[in-house]
């Protein structure tokens, strides 16, 4: 599912890609989510690159956009 997701900007403040943090069981569901998204089928993305993340501290409630 989900998690969070925003744009990224480059050295200008212009944006330059997507950030997308993903919550799933295993890599292979992770990889179908991005399949999925309907950016990447429109072929809006020209690549992308997929990292596990190790939860160092527990999770911060945080208000998007804040």
């Amino acid at each position: 599912k989900l998690v969070y997701g925003a744009p990224l900007a480059d050295a200008s403040g212009g944006v330059c890609g997507t950030f997308l943090l993903i919550e799933a069981e295993r890599r292979q569901a992770a990889e179908q989510f991005i399949k999925d998204d309907p950016y990447m089928q429109a072929g809006l993305f020209a690549d992308h690159q997929l990292t596990a993340l190790h939860e160092a501290a527990p999770p911060m409630p945080f208000e998007v956009g804040k």
